[in-house]
């Protein structure tokens, strides 16, 4: 019968203690911050102490036979640092009891069983004082499901942190221990008997909770505790072998917080408990964008001299595939910085046909090329027979030497590359990977100059563009568009990426192996002084796929190695951000001439951060310049990219310019110029100023002379002649002058 009892605690508790600072009361099975641990299969009593002395502490125990325990340890270090926890083997009840009162001891966990008709104990302890002090805990055995319900009942404040199952005479008996569920250690938490696998899923997704200790009852039941699920992620399983807790370590990157081994059927099992122990949220985050691979994954991201920023799986042996390839590059292009090769030398290609297939030696085209063609033929595109040739030129125990000097210890090539089934497997690790690639970064192989060489004769983005680099592309608009760049801004900054690498990949027998690895460089702005100063931050990637069925899955390692950089990528480009750039203007305003009563619009264009942009219109006034107001009828968009002079009148006539600051900046248009024409009424004719019958006299005198002279001194309405027709315009034209006020 499946029973589970809840002791969750009321919401103003739980807010409350997610508000307090971690502490090390709380159960190191709680605790989810990252740490050193080990664990380990029939440890002996000598092998604990041992380790222990190495700077260790056991946080679970559980007894495989006489003398020998699995095992798990936390580096006493941290916020796992206590002084004065110890472990016991063997003792009675009484004898447990005594040990703990007589050196001021709480239990942490504590493993009953059989022997000779009665029940002894091993068990943890931590000091019941200091940083470790939960004073009114309490501990049970031999009591059945009943009895420790009743218990806890009866201690309404307690909360439990260690529950283990054990048969006496074909009864179901347990041990337990618990802690006021009080300051420091307030959790959520809830116990649970007779449960299934699968009844755990549901009870920890019907209460958001993760699992922190688990015991076998039989087969395919268990009993157990959850809490409240903290930060990060976690895992269990309850039938699992010890290859298949290797590898769901290895998937996850957890640590064991239930580790119990029981009989299923006959076959060894072990129930386990896991929480998230990966550095941080950016590997977290890299692990959970790969955890469909179908294979195990991993991957490292260190800055080029300084520290290791996101990392899974970092010193996994896996066969890197082309990946390899990186090693026959740096060695060729060293021997060339050194003088003992160069460039331009020649080298017989024995097979330029079929460029991906496992090199044979038989011939296809033969013929020499310059060594950097064949360097950019195995970096670019892979090429296996020129990857051969190369490999032939400087023999295989060269770079094998080669990759040991550089502290190197899991890499070696096994086999000649293309030619993965049926050999032995080539090896590396992320953290080899990134030593390379920062032993060229920082000069350690050759300078600049060879560097920019190499990188230029590999996949990178100075070559190939965004288009090959579509998930770094799509990295940089995402974290862009929560920024106030312009797209001037982030243009620039694109440009100033730079990526080199070199990925690889084999199938073989239906498993597939995936790996990527490189160099990337990202713009950062610092302030120094009253301005900013631009800053390259390189970083070495490294990532793999390993024995995964799945292609399309399996590939999602080559987009990692761009994701990978999104944390410095949004860092980068917030600096820009912080820092903004001083306007520019690149469009400056026409000079302009309009009529009396026209308006007259003037504009910039600028360049630069828009954040804080301002923009202020001034007009000469003698030698000095004074700042415009929208004022209506006469100024509009003073403060604005674009200003307009409203019905201009002659008096409006001036220079005019436009300033544009942003904060950091400061830019001052071309002066332009606007000039205002007075217009005369059309009936004017004698131009006196005003219109009266002087002007049709003056009109009609001219219009008889051009008729007299052929002239066209009164063609008024423009037809090219002077005809009866210009009287009449001009006439309506007189009359309009008079009724406007001419």
């Amino acid at each position: 019968m499946q029973r589970i009892r809840n002791w969750n605690l009321g919401l103003a508790v739980v807010a409350a203690a997610l508000l307090s600072p971690a502490a090390n009361a709380q159960n190191d099975r709680i605790i989810d911050d990252p740490t050193g641990w080990l664990y380990y299969y029939g440890a002996s009593t000598s092998d604990i102490s041992d380790i222990i002395a190495d700077g260790f502490r056991p946080i679970t125990i559980h007894r495989v036979s006489a003398g020998l325990y699995d095992t798990v340890f936390v580096h006493n270090s941290g916020d796992y640092q206590v002084t004065g926890a110890d472990v016991t083997f063997g003792r009675s009840v009484t004898s447990l009891s005594n040990w703990l009162n007589d050196n001021n001891l709480r239990l942490l966990d504590v493993e009953a069983y059989q022997s000779g008709g009665n029940t002894f104990f091993s068990a943890i302890a931590l000091p019941n004082s200091g940083p470790t002090a939960a004073p009114g805990w309490g501990w049970v055995a031999n009591v059945t499901w009943t009895t420790l319900g009743d218990w806890l009942t009866d201690n309404p404040g307690l909360r439990l942190i260690d529950l283990d199952a054990y048969d006496i005479g074909g009864t179901q008996y347990y041990s337990a221990v618990a802690v006021p569920n009080s300051g420091n250690n307030a959790q959520g938490w809830w116990y649970f008997t007779g449960l299934t696998e699968a009844g755990i899923r549901t009870q920890l997704a019907n209460n958001g909770a993760r699992l922190v200790d688990l015991s076998a009852e039989g087969n395919t039941t268990f009993c157990g505790i959850m809490v409240s699920s903290d930060a990060g992620s976690e895992w269990f399983e309850t039938a699992q072998t010890g290859d298949g807790i290797t590898t769901l370590l290895q998937q996850t990157g957890g640590r064991l917080t239930a580790f119990h081994r029981y009989d299923s059927f006959g076959e060894e099992r072990f129930a386990v408990a896991l929480v998230d122990n990966l550095p941080n949220a950016q590997s977290r985050r890299m692990r959970d964008y790969m955890e469909d691979s179908g294979g195990i994954a991993g991957f490292t991201l260190k800055q080029v001299g300084g520290q290791v920023l996101a990392q899974h799986n970092p010193d996994f042996v896996f066969e890197p595939a082309s990946t390899m390839k990186i090693v026959h590059g740096a060695y060729a292009v060293r021997e060339c910085a050194q003088g003992d090769d160069n460039l331009n030398n020649n080298i017989f290609i024995r097979d330029t046909c079929n460029n991906n297939e496992c090199p044979d030696n038989v011939q296809c085209s033969p013929g020499n090329e310059d060594l950097d063609v064949a360097i950019a033929e195995m970096l670019e595109q892979s090429d296996n027979n020129r990857t051969m040739e190369i490999e032939l030129r400087y023999t295989r125990a060269t770079l094998n030497a080669f990759v040991a000097s550089r502290g190197m210890d899991a890499t070696s090539i096994n086999h000649r590359l293309g030619c993965l089934c049926g050999n032995p497997e080539n090896q590396t690790s992320c953290t080899d990977l990134n030593t390379l690639y920062e032993d060229i970064a920082n000069g350690s192989l050759f300078n600049q100059g060879w560097q920019d060489t190499l990188y230029n004769l590999m996949h990178d983005l100075d070559e190939s563009g965004y288009g090959s680099f579509g998930t770094l592309s799509a990295v940089i608009n995402e974290e862009a568009a929560d920024t106030n760049l312009t797209a001037e801004e982030i243009a620039a900054f694109r440009d100033l990426v730079r990526f080199a690498h070199k990925a690889g990949g084999y199938g073989c027998n239906g498993r597939l192996w995936r790996a990527d690895a490189g160099w990337a460089s990202v713009p950062f702005k610092a302030q120094l002084g009253g301005g900013y100063l631009l800053v390259h931050r390189e970083y070495v990637i490294a990532g793999f796929v390993y024995d995964s069925p799945f292609d399309s899955a399996s590939g999602i390692v080559y987009s990692a190695k761009e994701e990978i950089l999104r944390e410095q990528i949004r860092e980068a480009l917030e600096s820009w951000d912080d820092a903004c750039t001083p306007p520019v203007i690149i469009n400056e305003p026409d000079d302009l001439a309009v009529n009396v009563g026209e308006d007259a619009t003037f504009a910039v264009v600028a360049l630069g951060s828009v954040q804080g942009r301002t923009y202020q219109w001034q007009r000469r006034l003698g030698a000095l310049w004074i700042n415009l107001n929208d004022s209506p009828g006469q100024y509009e968009g003073t403060d604005t990219a674009t200003m307009t002079v409203l019905n201009a009148q002659l008096n409006d006539a001036n220079d005019f310019r436009c300033r544009v600051e942003n904060g950091c900046g400061t830019d001052t248009s071309a002066v332009a110029t606007l000039t205002v024409e007075d217009v005369p009424c059309p009936g004017d004719w004698n131009q006196s100023g005003s219109v009266t019958s002087a002007d049709i006299t003056a009109f009609l005198q001219d219009w008889f002379a051009d008729i007299a002279n052929g002239t066209d001194v009164a063609d008024f309405n423009n037809s090219g002649s002077t005809t009866s027709a210009d009287i009449t315009a001009f006439l309506q034209a007189w009359f309009a002058g008079i009724g406007g006020g001419c």
